[in-house]
């Protein structure tokens, strides 16, 4: 799923930048394909949807965890 390419139903479009499984519950890491990136976390609902993550708390978290990742990888 890293590197698939998403669009929502509102026609946005995403790119999958990583995939974390954090408290038994599955997230993404999506960078929006547009001229201004913007990226996001989201939850997996069901197989076929996702929210945006908006608790302060939670972001801190996987940010934390995708920085540590990205780290451990260079």
């Amino acid at each position: 799923m890293i590197g698939k390419y998403l669009q929502l139903d509102n026609g946005l479009k995403f790119v999958v930048l990583d995939r974390i499984q954090l408290d038994g519950q599955g997230y993404l890491f999506l960078a929006s394909v547009t001229e201004e990136v913007q990226y996001i976390f989201a939850r997996t609902v069901d197989p076929d949807g996702i929210e945006p993550v908006v608790d302060g708390e939670l972001l801190l978290k996987l940010t934390t965890l995708v920085s540590k990742k990205i780290l451990n990888n260079n």
